[in-house]
């Protein structure tokens, strides 16, 4: 076996068709054919069962079961192409959803950049669904999300859960009566947290088909808190965040509360050596920050949770 052949094999998995395969390696689709011909050979199994008139490929089990040891195999070529490089540094590649990036994690970066200069971080926001497939094909070292997929070679760790609460400006009619009537749906600012939030939303709004605005990401929400009578449903820690930069905002508990929003810490299962020891640095810093955070439960505790996934 060689490289090529094992990156050739990956390639027809991830894209489903020896042509598509081919074309994202800029090969010709013959070469791609010989290549997997001659892993095949190589291997003594067919690893795709091959239909006429069906275009899309589908795995042997001999191709599911070679495909975890493709992987490994790819990991391992890349430490190799890398043992001649004399930078002294290490890459994490973070892709995390945008509250996490815009507010949570902001200053983990900052201790990262200034007491682990070796470590040089590369932040990516994404939204969860596309996290996980980027830590699947390795394309990012840690995934950060508030939502689950089932990528096989993808584990998780919950790293913290909080309560959902509802932010209002002091001096808004609500803030006067605690009525809950006097949350107008036209001056809701809402955001789709979770299914299970939504399902709660209109369980207890069902009266709010109309909304002020609807946001896609967290980093947008201040911009709205500028009307007396806005309002929204946030994690607790977002809403301490936001009444630091208006004081005008507060917020308040649900007596039939929103489903906690959880925050999960995902990698690789076939990690590589050389980030273990900064994903490591990393999640310390992390604990350390959220233990310093009010109205949230840290779930991991030490890096020990971590490493437990990749044994």
């Amino acid at each position: 076996m060689n490289h090529e052949e094992i990156e050739t094999f990956l390639a027809v998995v991830e894209h489903g068709s020896i042509l598509r395969g081919s074309q994202s390696l800029y090969i010709s689709q013959s070469t791609a054919t010989n290549r997997i011909q001659q892993l095949e050979g190589k291997l003594g199994a067919k690893l795709f069962y091959r239909q006429k008139g069906i275009k899309s490929l589908t795995l042997t089990p001999q191709g599911q079961n070679f495909l975890s040891i493709a992987k490994q195999w790819s990991v391992l070529w890349q430490e190799a192409q890398n043992l001649n490089s004399f930078e002294n540094y290490t890459e994490l590649r973070v892709s995390a959803v945008d509250m996490i990036n815009s507010f949570m994690f902001v200053e983990v970066y900052k201790k990262m950049m200034k007491n682990h200069d070796h470590i040089v971080l590369n932040i990516q926001t994404n939204h969860s669904s596309k996290i996980h497939p980027m830590v699947d094909k390795q394309i990012c070292d840690i995934g950060i999300v508030s939502g689950l997929y089932n990528y096989p070679s993808v584990k998780f760790v919950p790293l913290y859960q909080e309560d959902m609460v509802l932010v209002y400006n002091q001096y808004s009619l609500y803030a006067q009566t605690l009525d809950n009537r006097d949350l107008k749906s036209e001056d809701e600012i809402y955001l789709t947290w979770s299914e299970k939030f939504t399902l709660w939303h209109n369980r207890y709004f069902p009266y709010s088909k109309r909304k002020k605005i609807i946001l896609g990401t967290a980093s947008m929400l201040l911009s709205y808190f500028d009307e007396v009578n806005n309002w929204s449903i946030i994690p607790m820690s977002l809403a301490n965040k936001l009444m630091k930069l208006n004081p005008s905002i507060t917020y308040s508990l649900f007596d039939n509360p929103p489903p906690q929003r959880m925050i999960y810490l995902l990698i690789n299962q076939y990690l590589k050596p050389d980030i273990q020891e900064a994903i490591q640095i990393f999640v310390d810093e992390i604990v350390s920050e959220l233990e310093q955070n009010e109205g949230l439960t840290v779930l991991i505790k030490n890096y020990e949770k971590v490493q437990n996934l990749i044994n």
